[in-house]
């Protein structure tokens, strides 16, 4: 068989499944999935997991998943908690909410012992719907990072956001310790958006993607970040630095960069506002 194959099971069993040795599967589990299940990937580098994890615990969200290269997770209603410990041969992992009509209700996902290299997306980026309101599945709630090392120096993780039908599909807020880098790639086909890092303790935020005419929107950083790096970032950024904490400032667009109280530095590629408390502005023709 080659092309694609479906697997889809209910949610009143334990499954082991495996996937096709000639196709791409992909495993549609929709609310079964548990620590109980067992889902292996065939020899395809396409396969894809949907589940909803409305509710999993520390012990049910144990989840046991190899060889599938993209996990997509829902969850509209109850806070979710995935071990990601037996996640392996993962590259995405996405959450999205319901994507009901520009509403996409949303509730928090907690990741611990993810893996390193492995992404983090929010929204599904399915455009290709029709009719009025959404076609995307965007997020509106809180993703908690936890790496399964992060005893490193330079530990990162990269969140993707996917492509959305309007604006504000993505409003979420990012939470994370013991992370260096915390990297926003933000989809080329982009609407506003707004993502809380205040509390994700990296010392450096660096975005890339997006769309010129489009806003990101950040908010006031961690205390532990001193480095914002959006030099390679197409959209208008307005964020701020945490007070009393030295930060500097990279900017393509620029947008509304505002310093904390002690000595920033800005270095912008084109005119835009900039709100310096103190510090050196360094614009670039």
């Amino acid at each position: 068989h080659t092309g694609t194959v479906d697997v889809t099971v209910n949610n009143g069993n334990d499954y082991t499944v495996k996937g096709s040795s000639t196709a791409a599967t992909t495993f549609t589990m929709a609310d079964g999935l548990d620590a109980d299940d067992v889902i292996i990937g065939g020899s395809s580098t396409a396969d894809v997991l949907e589940a909803t994890v409305t509710g999993l615990t520390t012990t049910t969200g144990k989840l046991n998943v190899s060889n599938v290269e993209t996990i997509q997770l829902l969850d509209a209603t109850t806070a979710a908690t995935v071990d990601a410990a037996s996640i392996t041969g993962a590259k995405t992992i996405i959450v999205t909410g319901d994507g009901t009509a520009a509403d996409d209700s949303s509730a928090g996902v907690t990741f611990k012992n993810l893996a390193a290299g492995v992404d983090l997306q929010l929204g599904d980026g399915d455009t290709t719907g029709t009719g009025t309101g959404d076609q995307a599945n965007g997020y509106k709630s809180t993703v908690a990072i936890g790496l399964a090392d992060a005893t490193g120096s330079s530990d990162s993780v990269k969140v993707k956001l996917g492509a959305t039908d309007e604006d504000n599909d993505i409003t979420a807020t990012l939470t994370g310790t013991g992370i260096e880098t915390l990297t926003i790639e933000g989809s080329t086909t982009a609407h506003t958006a707004t993502l809380d890092v205040s509390g994700f303790k990296a010392s450096s935020v660096v975005l890339t993607g997006g769309l010129a005419g489009e806003t990101m929107g950040l908010g006031t950083l961690s205390s532990s970040t001193t480095s914002v790096d959006a030099s390679a970032y197409a959209s208008t950024l307005t964020v701020a630095g945490a007070s009393g904490v030295a930060t500097t400032f990279s900017a393509k667009i620029g947008g509304s960069l505002t310093g904390s109280t002690s000595t920033d530095t800005f270095t912008v590629g084109t005119s835009a506002s900039h709100t310096a408390t103190a510090g050196t502005v360094v614009a670039k023709p």
